[in-house]
């Protein structure tokens, strides 16, 4: 039996249309774009479209292309946010989000391996190091995990990490020697210098500080 909607209007999405109401692909539309708007507010940054892997077919019948849902969602350009316009307090804030969502410390691999994630480096040129930055965090009252035990000392120094340390120490001193580098490094708690040098492959202190 042919409902009266059919009957009269052929299908719904003409009925919705005649009485002034959005259509169901306008709706489904609507609710994706407000969907990727969310997650830009809660996030930072645009999502991958393997973040809506799920819903991907919908996408592409609705929209035809991922990007032409991230242009009608007005994003055209959105970076991951970084150091440069990050506060110390903000970093802070993002990884003890992190740690309490997993009930859990996560560790510099995890960050780094993940790309929805900061990267460790921009915790490490903030505070030091990764290890610093966890010895900071782990007395922070906002993080409510049970386990606040962390191996900090296992947390190896990306080169990254070890580079921003030298350029820190060229900026701060006036002489530069590998006995007031040695200083700088205990003062700061840092790694030994065997450890820069390891990492760069150099035996020289020379060739290190040009790192």
């Amino acid at each position: 039996m042919i409902s009266p909607v059919r009957r009269s209007w052929g299908n719904y999405n003409a009925f919705l249309k005649d009485i002034g109401e959005k259509t169901l692909n306008e709706r489904t539309k609507e609710k994706y774009i407000n969907q990727v708007k969310k997650f830009v507010d809660d996030n930072g940054r645009k999502p991958l479209s393997a973040e809506f892997s799920k819903n991907m077919l919908t996408i592409v019948r609705i929209f035809g292309y991922w990007n032409n849902l991230l242009l009608e969602a007005g994003i055209k350009e959105i970076r991951i946010v970084n150091r440069s316009n990050m506060t110390d307090d903000e970093l802070l804030e993002y990884y003890i989000n992190l740690c309490n969502k997993e009930n859990r410390l996560i560790t510099s691999k995890e960050l780094d391996k993940n790309p929805v994630y900061l990267n460790s480096h921009i915790f490490g040129s903030k505070f030091g190091s990764f290890g610093e930055f966890l010895k900071v965090t782990i007395n922070d009252e906002r993080l409510k995990i049970k386990d606040k035990k962390c191996k900090i000392r296992t947390e190896k120094y990306t080169q990254e990490e070890l580079a921003y340390h030298i350029k820190q120490y060229l900026e701060s001193e006036t002489i530069i020697t590998i006995r007031t580098f040695k200083q700088y490094l205990k003062v700061n708690k840092l790694a030994s210098i065997n450890t820069y040098k390891n990492r760069f492959r150099t035996r020289s202190f020379k060739e290190l500080i040009k790192v």
